[in-house]
């Protein structure tokens, strides 16, 4: 862990250094268990994630252990949404979103189910019978 000029760093044992980011603009939403888990209308694992080279520390919500999870960030629609995430266990995935994330009319469009968004439908989903 490194600091300089009023900004945390930290290197992995691979070498590569991320920005700490104040773990204050995210919130935890959602646990996910295996493969798939929704975010912005869409099941997030079957998008590309881009590293951001940034990070945040948080505890775990069931727990309270901590925990160092990266930011990464994916498109949709031509949209980019930012997210933290990281794994508890074995595929049981963590996830934080950025507390500033609201749309203008007040609705948080993270949270937005799939079949309430604009979104097409992706690996995982299956017709519902009626």
């Amino acid at each position: 862990m490194t600091k300089s000029a009023d900004r945390e760093y930290i290197t992995t044992a691979i070498g590569k250094k991320y920005r700490v980011e104040k773990s204050s603009d995210f919130e935890y939403v959602t646990t996910a268990i295996g493969e798939e888990c929704f975010l912005f209308g869409v099941d997030v694992f079957a998008h590309e994630w881009t590293d951001t080279r940034k990070c945040i520390r948080v505890h775990d919500p069931l727990y309270g252990q901590p925990y160092t999870m990266n930011v990464y960030e994916i498109t949709v629609d031509g949209t980019v949404h930012r997210f933290a995430a990281g794994e508890f266990s074995n595929n049981v995935w963590g996830f934080w979103l950025p507390t500033n994330r609201a749309r203008p009319d007040g609705h948080d469009s993270a949270r937005i189910p799939p079949d309430e968004s604009n979104a097409p439908h992706t690996k995982g989903q299956e017709k519902r019978s009626s």
